[in-house]
């Protein structure tokens, strides 16, 4: 149950940082092309969400896992 909460919590940050990325980064230009741009970004992204979900930094999935057993039992 912990893992999927941890995989519910990576999701939710990958969405986020794309949402926060959407607006700040739009339109600037880019050396490399914007199609490997945005596919770096991308994977930053994934990687630091994971990372974050994993280390318990936000808190969601301790939260998530918490209600979840709440509810199993």
């Amino acid at each position: 149950m912990r893992e999927a909460a941890q995989g519910v919590e990576a999701m939710f940050l990958r969405q986020l940082l794309s949402a926060a990325r959407a607006g700040s980064l739009a339109g600037e230009d880019d050396i490399f092309g914007s199609s490997s741009q945005d596919t770096f970004t991308e994977m930053r992204d994934a990687r630091f969400a994971e990372i974050a979900a994993q280390s318990g930094a936000i808190g969601l999935s301790q939260m998530l896992a918490k209600s979840l057993a709440k509810e199993g039992s």
